[in-house]
């Protein structure tokens, strides 16, 4: 049988580590992956039967860096793995630990199947201490994958993770209330916070910037790297107020920074007097985004609550690899352009275990934004999850290879969207995966608009120049709250190609939904309902 192994290569953030066998790590990592198995929970390697011992690990770290072409294969199938999609394919964790333990590079393969989703923890030791006597040090993985279609070869797989200090270790921790944070929510600790950063940023040591419970007045602040180790901001327990002025584009910034983690907390954006200023027509400031990360990599945001954001809540810009997980998102329904987790120009991010409440898109996805896995998403009040609005400017990026799956949308203004400017463009959207949606009475809960045009001077030929193709809806059921349930409302000029539907049941109250296309090209498979209405 033809077999093809799809690589995908893991970079760590690692720094200050240049005598240990981590940077060997960053070298060369996880020649991988094709996985044919379902959704892999999340495990400990050390915990394993047939785990590598320490010696063997450090005898296969320095071998790395020396094995030259010559790779040893351990086959998943061979040692248990079940091809079907289905089975829990524990096999993958064996192979992994015979490869981690071999002398020569090493490979871990799979046949040609259709992909899905690896995540876990694995845990290394060293019998050296890294940074301090009993430091334990973890290795945070993600890898993700997925293939539609393997003979057309479309479809993407990605790798990402970081480095992370386990419980007791080495790192050094900066408290901003010693700093002279006040922790009454009035008195502004800007200054503070900043301080605490500095330090943590210019530790040679891992950092931990440390809030404890209260809550703190901040006024908009610039976190900014290089740091010479990985940073910390622990916020578990605390609140951050944002001021009662709108001024700034954004209040709390990360900014060309790289392995910062972001833990826990809620950020308010005492949004509610801008939103009634523009809800009255008046002219009002533009507002704050609450939080953006921009121009960085390797970040993680675990665990945060943002409420009443004055603008988008999570903005990620220009960034690679960001994993967003457990974050809750919340707004009046009428609140404007409070989007949930807006992803623009950026590459490898994972947004997974949200629950978002808002008055604009629950998630929104931007122009040049490509490798982005969306999971397990509870989406409503909202507009729903859109990639979009794109196409405004000419000579905009596009977007590719997007997953979203398992989301479950309650009555939202729409549930899975892609909205384009009809006007000139060069941008497109290709390869992307809706996937184990439910939907609960939400309005449009399919729908493709390349119309869209707030105001009709800005489009004078009235045709999207944003090549859309390669978008499949698989697995998608629940009620409408409109009757046409699926509506692709496409470019004329550059029509849809290549849309799949595969096992959509959508109903309408007690009535029969409907479907509507236009310049729409593409197929069905399995129940479809409402029927299909693609060329």
């Amino acid at each position: 049988m033809h077999r093809t192994a799809y690589v995908a290569t893991f970079q760590a953030t690692v720094k200050n580590l240049e005598k240990n066998w981590i940077p060997i790590l960053e070298k060369r990592m996880y020649e991988t992956l094709a996985a044919s198995f379902g959704v892999v929970k999340s495990r400990n390697m050390h915990g394993l039967p047939n785990r590598p011992s320490i010696a063997a690990m450090d005898k296969w770290a320095k071998g790395i860096s020396s094995a030259g072409s010559t790779s040893t294969t351990y086959n998943v199938v061979d040692l248990g793995a079940k091809a079907d999609g289905k089975t829990d394919s524990r096999a993958f964790l064996s192979a992994w630990s015979y490869a981690c333990a071999s002398n020569a590079a090493a490979t871990c393969f799979s046949a040609e199947r259709e992909l899905s989703r690896y995540e876990g923890s694995v845990l290394f030791r060293r019998a050296k201490p890294l940074l301090g006597p009993g430091l334990g040090t973890w290795v945070w993985v993600i890898i993700w994958a997925r293939r539609p279609d393997l003979k057309s070869g479309k479809g993407h797989h990605c790798a990402s993770g970081r480095l992370v200090t386990s419980a007791g270790s080495a790192s050094t921790t900066y408290n901003v209330v010693s700093l002279g944070a006040k922790a009454d929510g009035r008195t502004d600790s800007s200054r503070a916070f900043l301080s605490a950063w500095s330090s943590a940023c210019a530790s040679n040591a891992a950092a931990t910037v440390f809030v404890p419970k209260g809550s703190y007045l901040l006024r908009n602040v610039v976190f900014s790297g290089q740091c010479k180790n990985l940073v910390t901001f622990q916020i578990e327990g605390a609140t951050l107020v944002a001021p009662s002025d709108y001024g700034t584009d954004s209040w709390i910034t990360f900014e060309r920074v790289s392995g910062v983690t972001i833990l826990g907390g809620t950020l308010d954006g005492h949004g509610a007097g801008l939103w009634a200023c523009k809800n009255a027509g008046k002219s009002c400031p533009s507002g704050a985004t609450s939080l953006e990360i921009t121009n960085s990599r390797e970040i993680l945001i675990s665990g945060l609550t943002s409420t009443n954001s004055q603008m988008f809540h999570i903005v990620i810009h220009d960034c690679e690899n960001v994993k967003v997980q457990g974050v809750q998102v919340t707004a009046p329904g009428n609140s404007p352009n409070t989007d949930g987790i807006h992803v623009e120009g950026s590459s490898g991010v994972t947004i997974s275990r949200a629950t978002i409440k808002t008055g604009d898109d629950c998630i929104s996805i931007g122009p040049g934004t490509s490798n982005l896995w969306i999971e397990n998403i509870g989406c409503g009040p909202g507009h729903g999850i859109s990639i979009g609005s794109l196409g405004k400017d000419k000579n905009e990026q596009g977007v590719q290879n997007v997953t979203v799956k398992t989301v479950v949308f309650s009555g939202t203004e729409n549930g899975v969207r892609i909205k384009t400017w009809a006007r000139s463009s060069q941008g497109f959207v290709r390869g992307v995966l809706f996937e184990d949606a439910t939907m609960n009475n939400a309005r449009n809960p399919i729908i493709i608009d390349q119309q869209y045009c707030p105001h009709d001077g800005d489009c004078p030929n009235q045709s999207s120049g944003v090549k859309i193709s390669d978008v499949t809806y698989r697995n998608i059921k629940g009620s409408s709250a409109s009757e046409i349930a699926m509506n692709f409302d496409c470019s004329h000029t550059n029509p849809c190609s290549d849309i799949v539907l595969d096992n959509v049941d959508l109903t309408y109250e007690n009535k029969v939904a409907t479907a509507s296309c236009k310049s729409a090209d593409g197929s069905a498979t399995g129940l479809v309902h409402p029927a299909s209405c693609l060329a």
